[in-house]
């Protein structure tokens, strides 16, 4: 997909609204955390989640496949698809993982 097509379309979804109020430097910072807690999660996948533009997710899986995810909704689907293998969201070792 190229670029401008990829930021065509509608990409709203509730955990965009959750910083929709605050300052646009607490919205990347809002951003930045959700990233990096989502790489916790997708991280035994060998699946790497990026900021694309700040509009939408790039999901890079261990093969070297990429997908644009337009928002946190279609997010684990994309690191599904990618990753190759579902990610159990209650799964013990995940549970343990993100307590840790």
């Amino acid at each position: 997909m190229c670029g401008l097509c990829g930021l065509i379309g509608d990409t709203s979804c509730w955990s965009d609204d959750v910083a929709a109020g605050a300052a646009a430097g607490n919205r990347r910072q809002a951003r930045a955390r959700m990233i990096r807690l989502a790489n916790l999660v997708a991280g035994p996948s060998r699946v790497r989640i990026s900021d694309w533009n700040g509009q939408k997710f790039l999901v890079s899986g261990p093969t070297g496949r990429k997908v644009l995810a337009a928002n946190g909704s279609a997010l684990w689907q994309a690191v599904d698809d990618v990753g190759g293998k579902k990610i159990d969201p209650l799964s013990p070792e995940l549970l343990r993982l993100l307590d840790g």
